[in-house]
């Protein structure tokens, strides 16, 4: 893309931080747009755009933690134990989880949370084996901020009717295939 003729590139995600910093650093066009992407000292030609997930995981975590108190929904119990699945303990994900504990304490200070990250954002079959561990653990709502890893750990709650599961980053009971009954809310990104 660099070499393209092109004015601006976007540039998604921590993992795009090298490889924006080799190419910036070479040249100085195009301009790179970087989303959830950090630097100390970017270099001139990278504008960042940073969001403030802590928001949206708070309100998540407001919603979780109510639902802990209603009878709502038959896979809710008594037990006040909600889970949180991260993909990689980077700051969006770092601060979606801040604020999911942060909101849920806020309306049920007894509430017991469980974070638990799979060290990947591409492993639905590492987020399912971490949602079932969180189901087994007495988890009755789950938060996944862990990309496609996420995606494993909705499979888990859809498929044990255990557990609701609370989307990220877009609705995702738009975005999953055949979402049921099986997710509570999404934290978007907007």
């Amino acid at each position: 893309g660099a070499t393209g003729g092109y004015s601006s590139l976007y540039a998604v995600g921590f993992l795009m931080t090298d490889a924006v910093t080799k190419m910036a650093t070479a040249t100085t066009n195009p301009k790179y747009a970087v989303i959830d992407i950090f630097f100390t000292q970017p270099p001139k030609n990278v504008f960042g755009i940073n969001l403030k997930e802590q928001e949206a995981g708070y309100l998540a975590g407001i919603v979780a933690g109510l639902a802990t108190k209603d009878t709502l929904d038959s896979r809710l119990n008594s037990a006040s134990t909600i889970g949180f699945v991260g993909g990689m303990p980077i700051p969006p994900v770092q601060r979606y989880e801040a604020g999911f504990i942060a909101g849920a304490t806020s309306v049920n200070p007894g509430i017991k949370i469980i974070p638990l990250y799979a060290g990947k954002f591409d492993d639905q079959a590492k987020g399912k084996e971490l949602g079932l561990s969180l189901i087994s653990s007495g988890c009755h709502i789950i938060f996944a901020a862990a990309g496609q890893t996420g995606i494993g750990t909705f499979s888990a709650c859809k498929e044990s009717k255990k557990a609701l599961f609370i989307g990220v980053d877009s609705d995702q009971f738009s975005t999953l295939t055949d979402p049921g009954d099986t997710i509570l809310t999404s934290a978007m990104k907007n």
